[in-house]
């Protein structure tokens, strides 16, 4: 009996180490490589028509073969997808993370009483609306805002027809050869950022090209409005950004159609979220160029507006 006593604990003690040291490789892995599987890259769902991108030109067949045979690196992720730069610089691969756009396992694996099954289907409905919305994004951007928004390919339903490999090098540098057929990506021009741009710009004291890039992302974004779409996401400094000179819209998710906005007394408060969020940018990183900058965007503000606008009045 007491030799029984004596073996519980430390069987407890090595459980719960087993359990630790399990726990923080798991840490260590997510970590090191952000999680990046293949297995979170793909998804089963039906095939979306209202998705599919014209056939191919020779031409656009040609440089869609010439940016795939060169491997593509690491670059980082965001909430939807894992993004990957060409050898040259010049393209990015997008993959979409369905860990986050599909149903949970354990939602699935929830019994069939009365309760579970609503909250099932209530978190099935979400995730499906969220997944329907990313893609309608990027199918939008891709037939109105091609160019404002740097796509240049985007294969959002399965196929058997592109054969065509990409080999990606991931983030401890292992490299993976895919088959891109039944992958879901888009492949974009690869940009800086607003914000990195915008640090550039300022580190180096250079006032007027802050200016000059304030104004061509405010061009960017009544383009848009023009065209009867907007972004609901207001990330600015990071969902925006150039490719050389070229102002483009770098994550489309959340685009959305909507003829209202051509209106400026309806696209009055979108425009005014950008300018809040580009000021208080400001303010924080660069206080010393705040009170000229902001100067700079209400008087930009007044002339679109078509009267006297200012920050502390609006």
């Amino acid at each position: 009996m007491k030799k029984t006593q004596r073996i519980w604990p430390q069987r407890l003690i090595w459980i719960t180490l087993a359990v630790v040291v399990v726990f923080f490789s798991a840490r260590v892995y997510y970590r090191l490589t952000d999680d990046f599987r293949i297995a979170n890259m793909t998804y089963e769902m039906p095939h979306h028509p209202e998705w599919e991108a014209p056939s191919f030109t020779k031409a656009e067949r040609k440089k869609f073969e010439e940016i795939l045979s060169q491997p593509f690196s690491y670059v980082g992720k965001g909430a939807q997808s894992y993004v990957f730069v060409s050898q040259d610089k010049k393209h990015v691969i997008k993959f979409f993370k369905f860990k986050h756009l599909k149903p949970k396992w354990w939602v699935d694996a929830l019994p069939a009483f009365p309760y579970f099954k609503e909250y099932r289907e209530r978190q099935n409905a979400k995730k499906l609306r969220q997944l329907n919305n990313v893609f309608t994004g990027y199918k939008l951007a891709y037939d109105v805002h091609k160019e404002q928004s740097g796509i240049v390919f985007i294969h959002l339903n399965k196929t058997n027809d592109l054969n065509v490999n990409v080999t990606l090098i991931d983030k401890i540098g292992r490299k993976h050869l895919l088959d891109l057929d039944p992958i879901v990506f888009v492949i974009q021009e690869n940009a800086k950022t607003f914000r990195t741009v915008m640090n550039e710009a300022l580190k180096s004291g250079d006032i007027a090209l802050a200016k000059k890039r304030i104004t061509q992302i405010f061009n960017l974004y009544l383009e848009e409005y023009r065209k009867g779409i907007y972004d609901r996401d207001h990330g600015v400094m990071h969902n925006t950004g150039f490719v050389g000179d070229k102002p483009i819209h770098l994550d489309v998710g959340k685009l959305t159609r909507d003829n209202t906005m051509q209106q400026r007394k309806v696209y009055r408060p979108d425009l005014e979220k950008i300018g809040r969020k580009i000021e208080v940018w400001l303010r924080e990183q660069y206080p010393e160029a705040h009170p000229e900058l902001t100067k700079f965007i209400e008087e930009k503000f007044s002339e679109i507006f078509g009267e006297k606008y200012s920050f502390s009045g609006s």
